[in-house]
């Protein structure tokens, strides 16, 4: 479990010098939930139309 957290890790930053910005993972994490919901009703309205 371990090896797979800081496997996960170096690949989200692989400098061992970086840093994670904790502020801008939550904004951009947010905007792409906004993003796929979004797309999400779109493509279930068009699905939805076609078989009407």
């Amino acid at each position: 479990m371990l090896h797979q957290m800081e496997a996960a890790l170096h690949s989200l930053e692989s400098d061992s010098t970086g840093y994670i910005v904790e502020q801008i993972l939550e904004g951009e994490l947010e905007q792409g939930l906004t993003l796929i919901g979004h797309l999400t009703a779109s493509l279930t309205d068009e699905a939805n139309s076609i078989m009407d």
